[in-house]
């Protein structure tokens, strides 16, 4: 007979995979994030010009991961 495919609600927990913050100055909220808050791990930079938009992922020694995007016009 087949497993049953539903999780065991007493075992079964959410896990997030990461943040994401709209800032207004992308090089000013990465300098924060690494220098106060210790996200020092860069996992990716991004930039979609026709969108106006460019950003970086950021994680930190224990696991978690914050995504800061700019968007022209973003206060």
């Amino acid at each position: 007979m087949p497993e049953d495919p539903t999780p065991d609600p007493s075992t079964a927990r959410a896990v997030i995979d990461h943040a994401g913050v709209s800032v207004a100055d992308l090089e000013r909220s990465e300098r924060f994030y690494r220098q106060v808050l210790g996200f020092t791990m860069v996992e990716d930079r991004f930039a979609f010009p026709e969108h106006d938009l460019k950003g970086v992922v950021l994680s930190n020694a224990q696991g978690a991961r914050v995504e800061l995007f700019e968007r022209k016009g973003s206060v």
